[in-house]
């Protein structure tokens, strides 16, 4: 019925050991195209604690993959964060 799936995720992280928070939210979004189909996600970030510096960060992460079969389904992904981008086979 809609022009893709949608979803949300929301995330709360303490490290072991340390004061360091990190709260985070985004949305996910997958389309079909035939025997592909791309993924992409987004989300803000927020550290806080007494042993990190309290920030906002933002992360991007997508996903092109073709559906040959259900045990082999080649893709290729892109991250991009802070400090990272990556691209490479899913």
């Amino acid at each position: 019925k809609l022009w893709a799936d949608w979803g949300a995720l929301f995330e709360l992280e303490k490290k072991h050991n340390k004061d360091v928070y990190e709260a985070t939210s985004g949305f996910v979004i997958e389309k079909e195209f035939g025997k592909t189909s791309l993924t992409m996600n987004a989300f803000l970030v927020y550290e806080w604690g007494q042993d990190i510096q309290n920030e906002w960060e933002s992360e991007f992460r997508a996903q092109y993959r073709y559906r040959y079969r259900s045990a082999f389904q080649p893709s290729i992904e892109v991250y991009v964060g802070e400090d990272f981008v990556g691209i490479g086979p899913g």
